[in-house]
């Protein structure tokens, strides 16, 4: 699907179908009601006779309206109580997206950035109408004898008066939509296909289409020569090697500090020698979407040109039982020196984040994001709706959960408070790798803390937010929008 801004007198463009969006008290955008002026009051006639129902979302699709060339005319409603929020916005936009996107309509014109939503710009109004209806598009078919992908519009035009000045948002929405989409794809891969080494080669592409991005990727000798004992305890049950990758996306100037982002891509976590039960337990393979969110983060910052710099960490390995797995009551010793005793080998994830946030020093990065698919207490806790965030600064964690709510991403801080840390003592060791009964998400942040002193520092757990969910089929690519959101308000010149 093609996305471009197209302006012009609205019931002169000709196009399969034209989408127009009405308010909840029954008003139509200016383009809509130049439609309806040609078509001698048409819409207003309809609306008025209710045949568009009242609910946030409602559609009615209309055949070869009389004065306007388009083939089809879509009216959307949009908000409640004659108020238009952002949520509602996307809500009647996902709600529309598959009439949008019929067969028949090959070349659509949209004019539904110029509904007065009271917390969204032009722009965000923009870029969601590009994530939802590529969300729509999405399909995870490479792995099927026949595509299942279905035949949406090839043109997608977005009426615009201001066209120049809109340009960059559109650049920016396809850039955002194509790095969910990679995200997507990473975690959807059978892991009979994704393993660490197969990361490491989908990096190398990524690398050589951004000349502002160097890649370096450290392999299994050269992690055991710098003491990664924490991650290396996890992968040696595995007949797959691990890796490290390192993205470094320089887009801003030579001396200034980088944002660094660390993902845990545990390609499949079978739970090791504390194996997982058989329920669910295809769904590991999405152990890795931290690490794909990594991924598509560089890619859409390398795709926007952003005017920062960032480094990206991939800490990759897989966790499964062997006769060399590490085992419970083993004592690791991380990169940084801090020993641990394993409790659990199905917490797994914390420790290949150990060694990366260890590592992640050497960048000397201003503020240092994690994400990971980490503790199921974190479904228990929120659900598949919405996130956690936890850190070392709070400001940091407000900022994150405000460009949750920009993105229509969210996520809610939990704290990390000292009365949680007891649950980490260990008689044999500095620390151990299970805090016990309760509050699992944040003792498991504690854990990771205790890596991340050093630097400004939040942890995002997605384990609700990222993998297929009430319904869903594929990954969601949660949470890209929100750390994009994020990324462009607070670290770009």
């Amino acid at each position: 699907m093609k996305f471009s801004l197209r302006a012009g007198k609205p019931t002169a463009i000709k196009t399969d179908c034209i989408v127009l969006p009405v308010d909840a008290a029954g008003k139509l955008s200016t383009s809509g009601e130049s439609i309806d002026k040609a078509s001698d009051g048409e819409l207003s006639k309809l609306i008025a006779r209710k045949e568009l129902g009242e609910a946030n979302g409602s559609t009615l699709l209309l055949q070869e309206l009389n004065g306007c060339k388009a083939t089809r005319t879509l009216l959307v409603r949009l908000g409640e109580n004659k108020k238009i929020t952002a949520s509602l916005y996307r809500a009647a936009f996902y709600n529309a997206a598959p009439t949008i996107a019929r067969p028949l309509h090959q070349d659509v014109q949209s004019y539904m950035s110029e509904a007065h939503v009271t917390d969204m710009s032009v722009d965000e109004r923009i870029e969601a109408e590009v994530q939802i209806l590529r969300d729509h598009a999405y399909s995870f078919d490479g792995y099927k004898s026949k595509s299942t992908k279905s035949a949406g519009p090839k043109s997608y035009r977005i009426g615009a008066d201001n066209a120049a000045g809109n340009k960059k948002a559109l650049v920016d929405a396809v850039a955002l939509a194509d790095g969910i989409d990679l995200c997507r794809t990473l975690g959807n891969t059978p892991p009979n296909v994704c393993n660490p080494q197969w990361l490491e080669s989908n990096a190398k592409k990524i690398a050589s289409a951004h000349a502002k991005l160097k890649l370096t990727v450290l392999n299994e000798k050269q992690m055991h020569k710098l003491g990664m004992g924490a991650l290396l305890g996890v992968s040696r049950g595995s007949a797959q090697p691990p890796r490290m990758i390192i993205f470094e996306y320089k887009g801003g100037a030579t001396k200034e500090k980088p944002l660094a982002l660390v993902g845990k891509g545990v390609t499949f976590d079978s739970g090791g020698i504390n194996i997982k039960p058989s329920n669910g337990l295809d769904e590991m393979k999405y152990d890795m979407c931290g690490a794909a969110t990594v991924f598509g983060a560089i890619e859409a910052a390398a795709k926007m040109n952003l005017r920062c710099n960032i480094v990206g960490v991939v800490a990759a390995a897989e966790n499964m039982p062997s006769s060399d797995s590490y085992r419970p009551g083993d004592v690791l010793t991380s990169l940084s020196g801090k020993t641990i005793e394993i409790k659990n080998t199905d917490a797994e994830g914390r420790l290949l984040l150990a060694d990366a946030l260890t590592y992640v020093t050497k960048f000397k990065p201003h503020t240092v994001i994690d994400m990971a698919t980490l503790t199921g207490a974190c479904i228990a806790a929120l659900g598949h709706e919405v996130g956690a965030v936890m850190g070392n600064d709070d400001l940091l964690c407000q900022q994150l959960h405000q460009a949750g709510q920009r993105a229509g991403d969210q996520i809610w801080q939990l704290p990390l408070w000292d009365c949680y840390r007891p649950a980490l003592k260990s008689d044999v060791a500095d620390l151990t790798n299970l805090g016990g009964k309760g509050a699992g998400t944040i003792t498991a942040g504690m854990f990771l803390q205790e890596f991340a002193s050093d630097y400004r520092w939040a942890h995002l757990d997605i384990a609700g937010v990222a993998w297929p969910h009430r319904g869903k089929t594929t990954a969601s690519g949660r949470p890209l929008p929100m750390l994009l959101r994020y990324i462009r308000d607070n670290n770009t010149a």
